[in-house]
Parts: structure tokens; C-alpha cells; sequence
């Protein structure tokens, strides 16, 4: 008789226990495919960076009128931007391929980070144009917002004032909590941007809260991490250059921001991994109560969706996520 993990229904903190299990058991997979696709990305950033965008912050500063000064600030923020874009396309490959190694994971197959890769690159542009969807959906919203905000002011400035504070707030919460499982639904399911987007709707609003709680807590929890890891490696390596622009007053910003580029993307090595794992326990969990979701069913969607033989472990639960007898 085949063991199979035991997808019960889980509590906040037990989803995101159960996303740190799935990262590291699949840690090395995840991080190869991530530092494949980070690490060249964030060479070229520090190129461009450097080379490109090598201003003295301390002129600016004290002479912020200087036409010269202000062109060269204003090249290196659009070459920022492109840097910016750059990284956000990595990270999407990384996304997809990490909830493609994971999702796996759950059926008892081993899907190697190579594999993964492909997925994620075929996966890619329909993560893209479905956050491009979502940005949509919500500057919609934002747009019928103001226009509130609008009308209200023309009563009581007060009142506009906290209908605006707490609308944005509340918008906030509910694009990051509806839509927290749609790049799992698109790539475990195989759906379309639309699709996804109304799955993950359809699923998440009967458990709104405990969504929000468990997104909301990972992304604080690997955030503060991160914090701490990309600050390290930022003094270590812009540390010496602003000790030294104290004597000779020069501080290049290319070089400062050549080392936010390289940091940010060893940190999401790491950080962007771990969200897909928990974004998939929650997935999982949602399935699992609402519609009494079996492994057999994951893998056949997996087979479908990825165009591999699905192969569940005979073994015990490799992954911890058995539930006590």
C-alpha cells in the first residue's frame, strides 16, 4: 500500500512550518536553480551599475542645482529602473521554476533544479502578464479610491482623510490576499493568467484571514532575514568606500548601488524560494479543505502540467509532514 504525505487541514503556523520543510528539503535544488538564473543577473546589474551609473553622491548633495550633477543622478535612476527590471524578470523565472521543484516535491517525485529551469522559463511570461493583470485590477481600484476620496473632500476633509488611510490599507490587504495563491493554481493546474487569478479568488475568499496571516508573517520573517543578510554584505563591500569618502570626499554612487544590486540578488537566492514553498503549503491547505484534495489527483495535475511521468514515493513522508496519530 502506497504512504503518501498526509495533506490534512493545517493551521497558520503549521503552513509556514511546513513551507520551511519543503524549502529545505528541496534546499539544494532550489538554490542551484536560483543562483543559476541571480547570479549572472546580478553580475550584470553591478556592471551596468558601475559602469554606467558612476556619480558622486557627495556633489549632489552639495550642490544640488548643478546641471551636470542632476543629468548624471537622472541617467542612473533609468539605468536603476532597467536593473530593477532586469532582477524582476530573474526573480520570475526563479518563482516558477521554485513552485515547479516544490509542487513535486509533494507528490514524491525529485525534480532537479535543471528541469526546474525549464519549467520556469516556459512558465515565465504567463507569471508576468498575470502580475501585470493583478497590477491592473489594482490600480483600477485605486483610481475608483481617489475618485471617493474626491467626493468626500468636498463634504469634510477629515473624513476623506480616513476613508483614504484605511481604503488604501484595505485595498492592500486584499490584492496581496487574494491573489496570494495564483502563480501556484497557474503552474500546478496549468491554467491561464485569467484563470489563475479567478482560482485563487475562488478559493482564498473562504479563508481570507488565515491567508493574509501566513503571507503576511513569511514575508515579515524572511524580510527581517534578509534585511540583516543584505546590509551585512552591503557594508562589506560599500563600508570601505564611505570610510575613504571621508577623507577624500568622493563617493561614487554606482559603487554603492553595484552593491545593493549584487546583495539583493544573493539575498532572493534564498528569500524567493522559500515564499514559493509557503505560497505552496497554503495552495495545498486550501485544497485540501475545500475540496478533500488527494495525491492522486496532484499527480496527474502535475503530469499534465509539466509533460512528466508522475512517480510518488512508496516510501515514508519525506518531507515531516505527516500528522500525528
Amino acid at each position: 500500500m502506497t504512504s503518501r504525505p498526509d495533506l490534512r487541514p493545517r493551521s497558520i503556523g503549521e503552513n509556514l512550518d511546513a513551507g520551511f520543510k519543503l524549502f529545505t528539503s528541496n534546499f539544494r535544488q532550489l538554490v542551484t536553480l536560483a543562483a543559476v538564473i541571480l547570479i549572472p543577473v546580478a553580475v550584470l546589474n553591478a556592471v551596468i551599475s558601475t559602469a554606467a551609473g558612476n556619480f558622486n553622491y557627495f556633489d549632489l548633495v552639495s550642490d544640488p542645482e548643478n546641471f551636470d550633477i542632476a543629468d548624471e543622478f537622472a541617467a542612473f535612476i533609468g539605468l536603476s529602473v532597467l536593473t530593477g527590471i532586469i532582477g524582476a524578470l530573474g526573480s520570475l523565472v526563479v518563482q516558477a521554476g521554485a513552485v515547479s521543484v516544490i509542487g513535486d516535491s509533494y507528490q514524491g517525485k525529485q525534480t532537479t533544479w535543471r528541469e526546474g529551469l525549464s519549467i520556469g522559463l516556459r512558465k515565465a511570461f504567463p507569471v508576468l502578464l498575470t502580475g501585470i493583470l493583478i497590477g491592473l485590477i489594482a490600480v483600477s481600484l485605486v483610481i475608483a479610491i481617489v475618485i471617493a476620496v474626491v467626493i468626500l473632500a468636498l463634504v469634510s476633509d477629515i473624513l476623506a482623510g480616513v476613508f483614504a488611510f484605511f481604503a488604501f490599507i484595505g485595498l492592500l490587504i486584499t490584492v496581496f490576499t487574494l491573489a496570494y495563491v495564483t502563480v501556484p493554481a497557474l503552474i500546478v493546474e496549468n491554467l491561464g493568467p485569467v484563470q489563475a487569478i479567478g482560482r485563487s479568488i475562488s478559493m482564498v475568499r473562504h479563508r481570507f484571514w488565515p491567508t493574509f496571516w501566513t503571507g503576511f508573517l513569511a514575508a515579515i520573517i524572511i524580510g527581517i532575514i534578509s534585511a540583516i543578510v543584505s546590509s551585512i554584505i552591503q557594508l562589506s563591500v560599500a563600508g570601505p568606500a564611505i570610510f575613504s569618502a571621508t577623507e577624500t570626499g568622493e563617493l561614487s554612487g554606482g559603487l554603492v548601488f553595484a552593491s545593493s544590486a549584487v546583495s539583493s540578488a544573493l539575498v532572493s537566492i534564498f528569500q524567493t524560494p522559500f515564499l514559493a514553498a509557503v505560497g505552496l503549503a497554503v495552495y495545498f491547505d486550501l485544497r485540501v479543505r475545500l475540496e478533500g484534495f488527494d495525491l492522486e489527483l496532484l499527480a496527474r495535475e502535475l503530469e499534465e502540467s509539466t509533460g512528466t511521468e508522475a512517480t510518488p514515493d512508496t516510501g515514508s513522508d519525506p518531507f515531516g509532514l505527516d500528522s500525528p496519530e
